[in-house]
């Protein structure tokens, strides 16, 4: 197992809305490719937000079915873990 994390900074005089969006860009195109299935290392992001739940399913491969089995049965009123973007925030209390 080896980790790799990549860590730049923007100087916020020099660098604006749309040079930090072109870096976030660039982090995502290195990071999509390392997880290519059929062609890339095989790396998985750890506490990463994905940004679509394909993404997410991508991420979890086949144990991806087990994990939404999980989430019906501990969390029916889908309230918990929101945050991370893995299934979309609904409000639960509306219907009830």
């Amino acid at each position: 197992m080896y980790i790799l994390s990549v860590l730049r900074s923007a100087d916020p005089s020099r660098c604006g809305r749309g040079c930090v969006e072109e870096i976030l860009e660039q982090h995502r195109r290195v990071a999509d490719e390392a997880c290519r299935a059929g062609g890339g290392i095989g790396a998985k992001q750890y506490l990463a937000r994905q940004p679509t739940q394909v993404h997410w399913r991508t991420h979890f491969g086949p144990s991806w079915d087990r994990f939404l089995a999980r989430k019906a049965r501990y969390d029916p009123v889908r309230v918990l873990g929101p945050g991370q973007g893995i299934f979309p925030w609904t409000d639960s209390a509306s219907s009830m």
